[in-house]
């Protein structure tokens, strides 16, 4: 570009003159600003120097015919101020959803504190369960050794029906049917189940019990799983009691034949439960022996 002269001004007031080819230098250097006012000769009108770098305007010659105006605010102010409400607009935003945000951590807090007291209610509650389940067997416990030490009247045979429901546990068995035969007739009912191979346990048992229909005596176990019964005078007999218990899969059912002589002298009540009963896990169809019947 030629080197020329042009007027520049600055709010309405002149700057000086200054050489066209050091003019982009001075507003890179900040002595000259895009908004600073040029006067063209061409048009006889002040323009900003944005104006002036796309088109130069030609050789000063003359002192500018009119007044320069006052700068003109930068095109990049609207950008400027949409940035600064977008700052602003965005600063408000945050103000909003921090409320939000605190709100929902609290929220969450209170439901996990919520959750928590749930699931130590449920803890005490099984603690409480197993408590009671532990008291229950020790007082089985207790009942069972207090019935065992006992001294059962000549001419009578007391016995007591317990099972673990658990691993650990003890309970008495209410409300089974316990029924006195004579050895002799027992002996043959089994012998007749036994000839019939394809009955299996609860099949075989039910057919022993219909054989034998016609009890000494019967009687059911009271609340604390005992019977009391009478003999009919010295002599062998079997005890044939019946009872369930309930599982995770249904019933186990069992099947006890305890066999014991009954004499003049008194005797030991005799105990029932799942180590001498007959089940679908011990399914054969045999007396059991009462050991230590009578006291010496």
């Amino acid at each position: 570009m030629k080197k020329t002269q042009i007027h520049i001004a600055r709010n309405g007031q002149l700057l000086g003159v200054y050489d066209s080819d050091k003019i982009a230098d001075y507003v890179e250097m900040g002595t000259l600003k895009p908004t600073d006012h040029f006067f063209d000769e061409k048009s006889s009108a002040w323009k900003t120097l944005d104006q002036w770098q796309d088109e130069p305007p030609i050789p000063a010659t003359r002192q500018p015919s009119s007044t320069p105006p006052p700068d003109s605010e930068p095109k990049s102010t609207s950008s400027e101020g949409h940035s600064r409400r977008s700052s602003r607009s965005h600063r408000s935003k945050k103000g909003h959803v921090l409320p939000w945000l605190i709100t929902l951590f609290f929220l969450c807090v209170g439901a996990g504190l919520v959750a928590w007291v749930f699931t130590l209610s449920d803890e005490i509650n099984v603690l409480r369960e197993k408590n009671r389940q532990s008291m229950e067997t020790q007082r089985t416990l207790k009942l069972e050794n207090q019935v065992l030490n006992e001294v059962t009247p000549a001419g009578k045979i007391r016995g007591i029906i317990t099972y673990s429901p658990a691993a650990g546990q003890v309970a008495v068995m209410s409300g089974s049917t316990v029924g006195l035969y004579p050895r002799d007739s027992v002996e043959q009912a089994i012998s007749t189940v036994k000839a019939d191979k394809s009955l299996g346990f609860s099949d075989g048992s039910e057919k022993l019990k219909s054989i034998l229909a016609s009890p000494l005596s019967v009687t059911i176990t009271d609340s604390n799983g005992r019977v009391d019964m009478t003999t009919p005078g010295p002599g062998d007999y079997v005890l044939v009691a019946s009872a369930a218990k309930k599982t995770d899969i249904g019933y186990e059912k069992y099947l006890w034949l305890v066999a014991f002589t009954s004499t003049e002298r008194p005797s030991r009540v005799v105990l029932l439960n799942e180590d001498n009963a007959i089940s679908e896990s011990k399914p054969e169809l045999t007396l059991t022996d009462f050991v230590d019947f009578a006291t010496k």
